[in-house]
Order: structure tokens, then C-alpha cells, then sequence
């Protein structure tokens, strides 16, 4: 396990993942507004219409960069489910496909509140200093039964597709 500060530790994995589809809310654009927040609060509020999901405690939060990976640009931003199939979509959700991909994973323990801190990890020391890059435009935030928003002892898992 990786200490980077403010109690945060980040434990690293690499995993082959076979394909899953999601469903949830999407938006668009550049979060300046904490728009991505209130998404999750949608979400949350809707999330029991979502049919077959696979899981009842797992959520899903898929970023994607649709041009670039720069940090400036606007993204795509799934709140989401896993399910076993998309034939029945809510009204004004979307599904997406996530092909079978091989990850690293970042398990972030800690408050939401330090984040960004393991994303200034993972971008600015993990890759630099790694044999991998990121394959694909996109990333995910995995958050299972382990996570418990501001508490020191929270999880979320973060993957990023790698060659």
C-alpha cells in the first residue's frame, strides 16, 4: 500500500475485466458547475427503475474523454449500474458497452474529500514512473459495499484500460 497524505493510501492491481454493459444518467461537459454531484443525487434518486442490474451495491462512475485525455476539455460522465442486459433503459438514461480490457487498479482508501489527491497520484507519479500507459480514453470509479463517502475508511476502486 502506497501512503500519499491526509491518511489517504492507494493500493495498485492489474486485472484483465470481461465486458459489462451499464445503464444510468449521462452528462456532458466540464464540471466546472460540480454538475458530476448533482448527477449522483439524480442518480441515486432513480437508480431502483434501472432493470437487471447485476449487482444491488455496486455502482459505476465512467468518465470519458471523447477527443482527448486533456483535463480542460469537456467529457462524458456515466452514473451508473452494472446490468446483466440493456434491453429495458429508463426514461433518459443511456447504456454503454465496456469491452473486455485489461486495467490497473487503484484502490483509493480514504474521504471523497482527498480524490483528487490520488489522481494527482496516479497521473503525476504512478504512469510517469510505470512501464504502462493508458490505452483508452476513458477511466472508471468503482464503488462497492466498501464505499462510505467521507469516512477515513472508505473505498473506491479506479480503473484505467491499459496496453
Amino acid at each position: 500500500m502506497k501512503l500519499i497524505e491526509n491518511g489517504i493510501n492507494i493500493n495498485v492491481s492489474i486485472k484483465i475485466i470481461p465486458e459489462f454493459k451499464i445503464v444510468g444518467l449521462r452528462y456532458y461537459g466540464d464540471n466546472k458547475n460540480n454538475e458530476i454531484s448533482d448527477l449522483w443525487t439524480k442518480f441515486n434518486r432513480r437508480k431502483d427503475e434501472i432493470k437487471n442490474k447485476k449487482y444491488d451495491d455496486i455502482t459505476i462512475g465512467l468518465c470519458s474523454f471523447l477527443d482527448t485525455l486533456e483535463e480542460e476539455e469537456n467529457f462524458e460522465y456515466y452514473c451508473s449500474c452494472i446490468v446483466d442486459d440493456d434491453s429495458f433503459i429508463p426514461y433518459g438514461m443511456y447504456s454503454k458497452k465496456i469491452e473486455l480490457q485489461k486495467y490497473v487498479i487503484f484502490q483509493h482508501t480514504g474521504s471523497t474529500k482527498f480524490l483528487d489527491e490520488t489522481y494527482k497520484y496516479i497521473h503525476g507519479v504512478w504512469f510517469p514512473k510505470s512501464n504502462y500507459s493508458i490505452l483508452k480514453s476513458y477511466d472508471f470509479e468503482y464503488y462497492g459495499k466498501d464505499y462510505k463517502n467521507d469516512e477515513d475508511d472508505s473505498v473506491i476502486y479506479i480503473y484505467y484500460p491499459i496496453e
